[in-house]
């Protein structure tokens, strides 16, 4: 579940620094300017900051370099430390807990379970004091 807390903070991201042209469709904005675009040249940008899981997809994208281009403008002389302390700082930590709560109260055998129960269990033990 924290893949997706990130992804939607580099959506909050493109929304905030390229609405509402980064959601017109191509013969409004180029390419590089579209949503789906800038969230590769996002992802490439600071995927692997964020530990993101792949980012492949994204640097396959063949409007990247468009994207890319689109980004630097719109990050103006920021750096890209600071722009991933603003990603990381719009992650909602109340959500984060919220859902890891829920992941492990789940008393379902058949849960889908974003993390390991065992792995907190051991985390647990080994921090109580």
């Amino acid at each position: 579940f924290l893949q997706g807390l990130k992804e939607s903070a580099i959506e909050t991201l493109i929304t905030r620094l390229h609405h509402p042209s980064c959601d017109w469709d191509h013969t409004r904005v180029s390419p590089g300017g579209q949503r789906a675009h800038l969230k590769s040249a996002y992802y490439v940008m600071f995927g692997k900051k964020l530990g993101m899981l792949d980012i492949t997809p994204a640097k396959s994208d063949r409007f990247l370099s468009m994207a890319q281009r689109e980004m630097k403008k719109a990050l103006k002389a920021k750096s890209q430390e600071t722009w991933t302390k603003i990603i990381k700082s719009s992650i909602s930590s109340r959500f984060f807990f919220e859902a890891l709560l829920a992941d492990i109260n789940n008393q379902s055998l058949n849960a889908d379970r974003s993390i390991d129960r065992n792995t907190i269990f051991k985390w647990a033990q080994q921090n109580l004091k």
